[in-house]
């Protein structure tokens, strides 16, 4: 059997691309990695090129930058990514689509793919799914004018359309559970695909543990959503107790830049208010053999969301838990080195690059096992992501009395709807907005 060509598109997020090009390979499988932009963090990777190729990622790159050229490259992108769809639609057999975007940013590029007997999923990798009334990204201070809760309507909009699509004609689509709102069929739980990883040779060292400072990471991409006030106003209390912490906070450098960061320090402190124990800078992290804290609203409910990780959780908490739980590492009642240890011993069985791609070809092949599929109705993420939870409920009542509970876009889903309508209604005089 000749092994199928695979075109890994249209956009890079968080290295992942490029190390599941490196497992494709790894198993003899021909991959290319079809950007339509370049990366900000500038991933190591080796991209496909060709002029067409060339001319859509310049113009790409254009539409993200100011002035009015923006707009000229906008419109002169959408004809040339439908010259390239057709060029890759008879090049590759197999396609994987990131982001829940397509070369063309429509349906067509799904429904071609099935038409022509070739095969395609849907990754979906966090804020491409998640409603964006549960994403801190799009939280303002009030007052928010009415115009703010029709855009929130229409991305909440824009963002079940692209999750119907998937649905609709993709072979298969990946997502997390915690992400899954706007899904109305089982789907492929990320967490048992894996978020492909480059493993460090060995792990590196833990200088000057236990009897050193405790060296501490956090490199935020958005502070406000990553909890990055918090984080350091607990560092700097624990720093005037007398405790001997080092803090480095990295912003606006290179991925490579941020990876020796993590070689020097003792633990990463990645974000409070995530919906995954083990996202990008995380799971880095502990492909070095170092943990991070994650905090999260899903971490007292393990069982359910992550059912599909098998490695141990004690650094992943609940944000009122966080200083707490610092103030432990600070103490040194956690054991680090082996904590970090036995991260890198779940990157290295469950989450190299090569199993995460066999997995990948298992879901080409409609292999994989039923402990795979998870079902959205499952879904009890309600405290989303990125937001602090004593800002959401007002938030919420805020949007429903803007444009109504039909604007949750969840009808199909009646519990869950309902947890967010009662979220909602719990607002009390003199909570904070």
């Amino acid at each position: 059997m000749v092994a199928p060509r695979i075109l890994i598109t249209p956009m890079e997020v968080a290295g992942v691309g490029a190390n599941l090009q490196s497992g494709f390979r790894a198993l003899g499988i021909d991959a290319d990695l079809g950007w339509c932009e370049d990366h900000v963090f500038n991933y190591d990777c080796d991209i496909v090129g060709g002029p067409v190729w060339e001319l859509v990622r310049h113009l790409g790159n254009a539409t993200k930058k100011p002035g009015m050229m923006r707009y000229l490259a906008f419109i002169l992108n959408i004809p040339i990514r439908w010259v390239l769809l057709v060029n890759v639609l008879f090049k590759y057999d197999r396609f994987i689509f990131f982001f829940g975007k397509t070369i063309t940013g429509t349906s067509i590029d799904l429904i071609l793919i099935r038409a022509l007997k070739k095969k395609s999923i849907v990754v979906f990798l966090g804020s491409d799914a998640r409603p964006p009334y549960l994403n801190g990204k799009y939280f303002t201070q009030r007052p928010r004018r009415s115009s703010f809760w029709s855009r929130l309507k229409w991305q909440s909009r824009k963002r079940i359309s692209v999750v119907r699509r998937a649905e609709k004609y993709a072979t298969a689509t990946v997502n997390a559970l915690g992400t899954s709102h706007f899904h109305t069929k089982p789907f492929v739980d990320w967490f048992y695909v894996g978020l492909p990883t480059n493993l460090a040779a060995t792990p590196s060292l833990f200088e000057d543990w236990p009897d050193g400072p405790l060296r501490l990471l956090h490199a935020p991409s958005s502070p406000q959503s990553k909890g990055t006030l918090e984080i350091e106003t607990a560092i700097i209390n624990l720093q005037r107790k007398g405790y001997k912490i080092e803090y480095r906070k990295l912003q606006n450098l290179s991925n490579k830049q941020v990876l020796n960061q993590i070689d020097w320090c003792h633990l990463v402190v990645d974000q409070l208010f995530s919906d995954t124990p083990l996202a990008g800078l995380a799971c880095e992290a502990a492909a070095r053999g170092k943990p991070a804290i994650v905090g999260s609203y899903l971490a007292n409910d393990k069982g359910l969301h992550f059912r599909n990780l098998s490695f141990h959780m004690e650094t992943f908490c609940h944000p009122d838990d966080f200083t707490a739980l610092l103030l432990r590492i600070a103490n040194r009642d956690i054991d680090l080195p082996d904590l970090g240890n036995g991260l890198y011993q779940f990157i290295r069985k469950q989450w190299n690059a090569t199993a995460v791609a066999g997995r990948y070809m298992d879901i080409f092949e409609d292999t994989l096992p039923r402990a795979a599929m998870v079902d959205p109705v499952d879904n009890k993420c309600v405290m989303g992501h990125g937001m602090r939870g004593q800002y959401l409920p007002r938030f919420l009542q805020e949007y429903i009395d803007a444009k109504g509970i039909d604007a949750l876009g969840l009808k199909y889903n009646p519990e869950m709807e309902s947890e967010i309508i009662r979220l909602a209604r719990s607002v009390r005089v003199g909570n904070p907005s």
